[in-house]
């Protein structure tokens, strides 16, 4: 754009900016005026991302594997956990990444005897090296841990069997599963999903096949769904609670099938269920006047386990034999300590350590397993304890552990740590051994079968 009659060279003329080039102007009286025109090239702002996003191994590019397969990545560490019977020579990797190229290439098949490494180049030329450990399964047992975790700011329902995750829920809702039952060739699992209010739920699945499964609260009202157990009979039952509005708040729950019974008058809350033959118990606790009152219900009728002024909780059950063990909170009058009730007479569990908390019972020949947490260094810190004594399973701080389970005298538990990033991490205990099974997710409850 000029003011003059003419511009030598004309505007809109190819010309090569590769040296100075002068343009002249030239007024209607013949008067000119020369001007140096100088390109500069500013280079390209070149990115230096060059972090690995997921990997993992699809069914689809891998003919020996039943379902997909996804690496649990901690820092520049990336663990795969294939089924037992899979060869890892030949297998290819789905690998996405923020870089402009990786080496080996995403989708070329490897052999994964041995540690491999994987480099991310950024834009920049700046590299990233990733090292992926890929283990087999011993056979045996199905292990079944259930949670949830997070993907793109959406909490997804989750099981993991043998190390391989699943997604219970679509992302349509944040969800998560807090129980896991399994009978025959059938997996259930108790969970919540936020739909506007929380809703309990369940999910249920044939040889890997979801089937529909009804939510379990239909009103506007929040409720959520702690423990499930299907018995011989295949009936489903689920614990939890249900809020009834103001002044009166949650009431615990117990859901046969879906139709639902009110156990408390006031409020309240059923955390765990246990099936014993035609016996379905039920522990938790109430609200009175005086405190909260730690409860077992035995087929709907209730039996006090703490006294009316003082605070306790009942947290799981479990039925051996005869005996009918709960395992909860009781208020000393300074702190919480853990308790037992066996046949409805109390034991304190570690006295010497307050601040503990219980979140799972099991007894396997006559040896009582809890877990929960304790608090060490003003953090909670995941915990077992076998016939009273305590061991530590991480130095994690804020990590707990929520399930346990005894298989063939090995002992499986399900909770968190959190990594090096504070990124928290669903875990699998298995004596006493961690194994990470996803990053941004939580594990609530293991089954062995």
């Amino acid at each position: 754009m000029h003011t003059g009659n003419a511009i030598s060279p004309a505007s809109g003329v190819s010309t090569d900016f590769t040296n100075l080039v002068n343009y002249t102007v030239t007024a209607q009286d013949r008067s000119t005026q020369a001007y140096a025109i100088s390109v500069t090239v500013t280079p390209p702002v070149l990115s230096s991302d060059k972090t690995i996003a997921s990997f993992s191994f699809l069914k689809t590019d891998n003919p020996t594997l039943s379902d997909d397969v996804q690496g649990t990545i901690n820092g520049q560490n990336i663990l795969c956990t294939l089924p037992a019977g899979v060869s890892v020579t030949g297998l290819k990797p789905t690998v996405v990444h923020t870089g402009s190229s990786i080496n080996p290439a995403s989708g070329a098949a490897h052999d994964f005897t041995a540690p491999a490494a994987y480099t991310v180049t950024a834009e920049d030329g700046s590299t990233l090296s990733y090292t992926i450990s890929v283990s087999v399964s011993e056979s045996g047992p199905s292990v079944y841990v259930v949670g949830g975790q997070r993907f793109f700011g959406t909490s997804y329902a989750r099981v993991w069997k043998n190390g391989t995750g699943a997604n219970l829920t679509n992302g349509t809702y944040n969800a998560y599963a807090t129980a896991v039952s399994i009978s025959g060739n059938t997996f259930y699992a108790a969970g919540n999903q936020s739909i506007g209010n929380s809703f309990a739920t369940y999910w249920k699945r044939e040889n890997d096949v979801e089937l529909p499964t009804p939510k379990l609260n239909e009103t506007v009202n929040d409720a959520y769904a702690n423990s499930i157990y299907v018995s011989d009979n295949n009936d489903v039952y689920v614990a939890g609670q249900e809020n009834h509005g103001a002044g009166i708040g949650f009431k615990a729950k117990v859901w046969k099938n879906g139709v639902a019974t009110t156990l408390t008058a006031s409020s309240g809350a059923a955390h765990s269920v246990f099936v014993s033959g035609n016996d379905v118990y039920v522990a938790g606790w109430e609200e009175i006047t005086t405190g909260w009152v730690a409860k077992v219900w035995k087929n709907g009728v209730a039996t006090s386990l703490s006294p009316v002024d003082q605070r306790a909780y009942g947290h799981s059950v479990f039925v051996s034999g005869n005996d009918v063990y709960v395992a909860g909170q009781y208020w000393n009058g300074t702190t919480y300590l853990i308790c037992v009730w066996k046949n409805g007479t109390l034991e304190i569990i570690d006295p010497n350590t307050p601040g503990s908390d219980v979140s799972s019972i099991f007894v396997s020949n006559g040896d009582v397993y809890l877990v929960g947490n304790e608090i060490r260094n003003n953090a909670y810190n995941a915990k077992v304890w076998k016939n009273g004594t305590g061991t530590f399973l991480s130095s994690s701080a804020g990590s707990d552990a929520k399930s346990v389970y005894v298989y063939d005298g090995d002992v499986y538990i399900a909770g968190w740590e959190y990594d090096s990033d504070g990124k928290q991490v669903a875990t699998l205990w298995k004596n006493g051994v961690a194994s990470p099974l996803a990053t941004d997710a939580f594990a609530y409850s293991v089954i062995v079968k």
